[in-house]
């Protein structure tokens, strides 16, 4: 799942750099060529048109089209053309049009965001100026977005890389504690079964105490296994499982018709699924609590419910979205029973008064 989130993100970096640089040449530099030979178009027309006008109504005429296309006409030519004249992609894209459309201008000039256009007419030199549009400053927002995007998807990127590193680190420090914790666990169940004062019936208490620790820290190693590399689950009787949770919690009433569980195998996980649901009914809710089991060929349901209102919405929303819950003293074993529901792969339910556990 990590190595195919990378991989989503580096798609998602090459396709914004491919679209950053399709933009520009399937759409941005197609409207800014079609939008100087409009130009070229209008300025050829104008200035065909207003020399073809008499003196008396080029004034009138002028002041129209600027008013209306922003196209300033008069006659004159371009000052200082070889001191002032500095190349432009748009000029040129006007230039290249009225050349195509069979007029040479005189010459075709970018000055101070005009488009200046000096041609003759008739034996007559006309000077024509335009603003340019404003593409250039698009193409840069444009630009800039674009960049801020990927710079976004470079960071995602860094930050899911040292992610993962310190995922890497913490699973490899929780491995190699389990190691250390497991050898003084066997030394202390050796020195147990050594010693002449404790009775076998302490002796099985004791061990059972050391079975528990080593169910905590299989726990603790499968909420912190990725999902690519799930742990491999220790099978056990369900049977066997509930005998153990009737001996652990006495005080709670278990209610089972077992015919079909004797020979169902489950994770040994669902020992600290249980355990944390029976914990939590126990502090906070109220009566008697109650466990049921049944059981079918095809799976099993067990219920942990007491006589409160259950779990409040709030709570229950918050472990479903995998936060955890404000509220004190239910929050961890709730979530943790949720994480080891979903490795486990059996579902956690809210019902009334309590939760159940089923099978997929």
């Amino acid at each position: 799942m990590k190595q195919t989130r990378r991989w989503l993100l580096l798609f998602v970096f090459v396709v914004q750099l491919i679209g950053f640089v399709g933009f520009i040449l399937a759409i941005a530099l197609p409207l800014a060529q079609r939008s100087a030979a409009d130009l070229a178009g209008l300025m050829l027309i104008s200035a065909k048109t207003w020399e073809e006008l008499p003196d008396e109504r080029r004034a009138a005429f002028a002041q129209s089209l600027l008013q209306d296309t922003g196209v300033i006409i008069e006659r004159g030519v371009l000052p200082d053309l070889a001191m002032q004249w500095r190349p432009h992609w748009y000029a040129d894209w006007v230039h290249q049009e009225m050349l195509a459309q069979g007029e040479k201008p005189e010459a075709v000039l970018m000055q101070q965001g005009q488009v200046q256009v000096s041609i003759v007419i008739d034996s007559t030199p006309v000077l024509i100026r335009a603003d340019s549009p404003k593409l250039g400053s698009f193409l840069v927002a444009f630009f800039v977005m674009m960049l801020l995007a990927l710079l976004g998807t470079l960071s995602a990127l860094w930050w899911q890389a040292k992610w993962q590193r310190q995922m890497l680190r913490s699973q490899v420090m929780l491995a190699g504690l389990s190691h250390d914790l497991r050898t003084p666990l066997t030394r202390l169940r050796l020195a147990i079964a050594l010693l002449p004062t404790v009775t076998e019936a302490e002796q099985t208490q004791l061990s059972d105490h050391i079975q528990s620790l080593n169910a905590l820290i299989d726990t603790a190693l499968a909420l912190s296994a990725s999902s690519d590399s799930p742990i491999q689950q220790k099978q056990v009787s369900l049977s066997a499982l509930w005998q153990q949770w009737q001996k652990d919690y006495p005080d709670v009433l278990f209610m089972t018709d077992d015919s079909d569980c004797q020979v169902m195998l489950v994770s040994v996980l669902l020992t600290r699924i249980v355990q944390n649901l029976i914990d939590n009914a126990l502090v906070h809710g109220l009566g008697q609590v109650r466990v049921s089991l049944s059981c079918q060929q095809v799976g099993w349901r067990i219920a942990v419910v007491d006589e409160g209102d259950g779990i409040p919405e709030q709570i229950w929303r918050a472990v479903q979205n995998q936060q955890q819950p404000k509220a004190k003293g239910v929050g961890i074993g709730l979530l943790t029973s949720y994480w080891l529901s979903q490795i486990m792969g059996v579902r956690l339910l809210r019902i009334p008064q309590g939760v159940g556990v089923v099978t997929i």
